[in-house]
């Protein structure tokens, strides 16, 4: 299964580069509103989701506020890596405990495509280190767990940011993260600046 991800990660990231380079030959010169590389840091705020069912769990609270902090690098005006963390919401289920602390370490490569008027579409794929806590043994999908679970698994995001200026951008995003049980998967619809 590790290795099927490793096969779809540079799949998606041998994609999404081929696609922004092919879009790069056809820019015009208006693109002098989007850095074209060099350091930078990024937030993101929003709603997200924890996708767990605990079995057997009265009620599964599982949504609530996310938030994303990045450091990445623009190799070119299309292409950029970053790392960041990404915080999802814990998994209230009564009686039965709370799956918490969960949360990804991230790797991801970052396609960018500019459009006039600073506006740009960004996909990220890469892998990612996600965490989780159980706060007391639960079954999960009919399996018993208990305990803290670090995973390898798969990250994908895509936002659309609009660029005031050459170091500063607002934006909306979608972030997602394979399950590799029993770590759930996350996803999140952020702000972005």
């Amino acid at each position: 299964s590790v290795f099927m991800l490793k096969k779809i990660t540079i799949a998606v990231v041998l994609v999404t580069t081929c696609g922004c380079t092919s879009v790069s030959v056809a820019q015009p010169d208006y693109m002098y509103v989007i850095k074209p590389s060099g350091l930078y840091v990024d937030g993101n705020f929003g709603w997200g989701k924890t996708a767990v069912s605990v079995d057997g769990a009265a009620s599964n609270k599982n949504s609530g506020l996310v938030w994303n902090v990045n450091f990445g690098y623009k190799f070119m005006s299309h292409l950029a890596a970053q790392i960041g963390v990404l915080s999802s919401p814990k998994v209230d289920a009564g009686a039965s405990g709370e799956i918490k602390d969960n949360y990804l370490l991230i790797l991801a490569f970052k396609g960018i495509i500019p459009f006039e008027n600073g506006l740009s579409l960004n996909i990220l794929a890469g892998p990612a280190w996600s965490h989780t806590k159980l706060s007391k043994s639960m079954n999960i999908d009919g399996k018993p767990y208990s305990g803290s679970y670090h995973k390898i698994t798969g990250y994908f995001g895509a936002s659309v940011d609009y660029n005031f200026t050459e170091s500063f951008y607002v934006g909306l995003g979608v972030n997602y993260s394979l399950k590799a049980k029993p770590v759930p998967a996350m996803y999140s619809l952020t702000g972005n600046i």
